[in-house]
């Protein structure tokens, strides 16, 4: 513990350096040994100390830290602690300032598909304590540690996702982040991309059912909570149009037990007097 705090010290004392230092010489010198630490041991527990931090430029630089190791050293970690990573990201990710919660009843926003319980969106909240630059870091980091671990170390992803995070915003940005990752990754090969592809694609049913609970959400008198709701709306049709992309079957955008055309239809109509 007292070697990583010695370690964490003179990162930030780096990063100072970088963002601050007037001289360029010395901020060259920092963004070189910063380089170079990204791909130490130390790297790994050092990113999530500084991801904990209050200073912005800290975080930043754990999350980004973060998505390098897991993209170019994901393999070299033992299983159980591939799971541990997984498990921190999604913590880090799961923090909510719990400004606006979802707290309408079940009846209206619980959701249904054929291969899940019900979920109630009350669970949700409609903030998130991580500034996007961070969440968008913590996200990619987390679709390529799903990408390494599925189909076999990851079977219900989406689920387990679903069911762990909390705040929309980050929940949202990492189902959005997910399908082009799996399009865009020069890091596995094309039969892993092929199975990773096909086991996403069995679990969209889930996701688009989520996605068409989040575009039916209405009645709200709040201004403020309805303003919340039409940002969440919004992410929610990128989340959906990444999907689209990613070629999932035209049946689970119309089917009878999610019809996603009609709840677009419906976010078309003008709202009732």
């Amino acid at each position: 513990r007292l070697h990583m705090a010695s370690v964490v010290a003179v990162v930030q004392q780096a990063l100072d350096a970088l963002y601050h230092q007037p001289d360029p010489a010395v901020r060259t010198e920092a963004n070189k040994y910063l380089e170079n630490f990204q791909s130490s041991s130390d790297a790994w527990g050092t990113s999530i100390e500084l991801l904990q931090s209050q200073n912005l430029e800290y975080r930043y630089f754990g999350a980004q830290t973060l998505e390098t190791k897991i993209k170019r050293e994901w393999r070299t970690l033992p299983a159980d602690h591939q799971q541990s990573m997984r498990t921190i990201i999604l913590q880090l990710l799961s923090s909510s300032s719990s400004i606006s919660s979802l707290s309408t009843s079940s009846s209206s926003l619980s959701l249904t598909s054929n291969h899940a319980s019900n979920m109630i969106l009350g669970h949700y909240t409609l903030d998130s304590s991580q500034p996007r630059m961070i969440m968008t870091r913590l996200c990619v980091a987390l679709s390529v540690a799903a990408i390494y671990s599925m189909p076999d170390l990851w079977p219900d992803m989406v689920n387990d996702v679903l069911k762990e995070m909390r705040p929309l915003p980050c929940l949202l940005n990492f189902l959005t982040v997910l399908p082009q990752e799996v399009v865009a990754a020069d890091y596995i090969t094309q039969d892993k991309r092929s199975s990773v592809a096909t086991a996403l694609k069995k679990q969209a049913p889930i996701l688009i059912g989520f996605v068409a609970q989040i575009l039916n959400l209405s009645g709200y008198n709040d201004p403020n909570m309805a303003s919340s709701i039409l940002e969440t709306k919004k992410m929610a049709l990128k989340c959906l149009e990444a999907w689209i992309l990613f070629d999932v079957p035209a049946s689970i955008l119309m089917g009878e037990s999610v019809d996603i055309i009609g709840c677009l239809f419906a976010l078309l109509a003008p709202p009732s007097s």
